[in-house]
């Protein structure tokens, strides 16, 4: 079966057949009802894929600090960024491994967007790269540039578990004060990047890690 038919299948299969949000008494026009129902369809197809594809790298690499899609959301909504444009480009860019090859399969069936579809491109990193002309680049878009400041939060808050090493803690906490600092700024961000921060260098301190920044 090709890619884009199992998606289609599972997006059927899983489909509920009524959506509906809380009744809040405000009478909807038909352009408004029209986009949210818009909205739905795209979201019932992006968390099918997304629900796939996350599997499918659970599978190759069993321990991996890789963003979840969900709980980076999860932080775009604790930050006042849970907005549509972001929620998308932040569960489809922690799961494509391939960006070429699944382009046109993201524009076609997922129906995304150009100003998505450009986020996404730039926060597809080569494997080795330069973080700061990395973050550079990302923050000429306001979408990338609040998705990684989501990521980074993620990752943080996601090495407080055991199974994380001190080296490993100490590093990106290095490198988030030295580069997510300031592009955090303005976004809403600012203070889960601190408390994040905080928990991480508070555990190292506890465990008799020599944090010198």
């Amino acid at each position: 079966m090709k890619f884009e038919d199992k998606l289609e299948k599972d997006y059927e299969d899983n489909l509920e057949e009524d959506l509906t949000y809380d009744d809040t008494g405000e009478d909807y026009t038909d352009e408004e009802e029209e986009y949210e129902e818009l909205c739905r369809r795209r979201m019932d197809k992006i968390f099918t894929f997304t629900d796939l594809k996350y599997k499918e790298r659970k599978q190759k690499d069993k321990f991996s600090l890789s963003g979840n899609p969900l709980d980076i959301c999860g932080v775009l909504y604790l930050s006042n960024n849970f907005i549509l444009k972001n929620i998308i480009v932040a569960l489809l860019h922690t799961v494509i491994e391939d960006l070429e090859t699944i382009e046109e399969e993201l524009k076609s069936w997922l129906e995304v967007t150009e100003e998505e579809m450009e986020a996404i491109r730039l926060l597809a990193k080569e494997k080795y790269y330069n973080m700061e002309d990395f973050l550079n680049t990302i923050t000429e878009n306001n979408i990338a540039r609040i998705v990684k400041i989501a990521d980074r939060i993620y990752t943080l808050q996601n090495s407080l578990i055991e199974e994380v090493t001190d080296s490993f803690r100490y590093k990106y906490l290095v490198e988030t004060k030295k580069y997510f600092k300031e592009i955090a700024k303005g976004t809403g961000m600012e203070w889960l990047l601190e408390k994040s921060m905080e928990s991480v260098e508070s555990l190292l301190k506890s465990n008799g890690f020599v944090v010198d920044i």
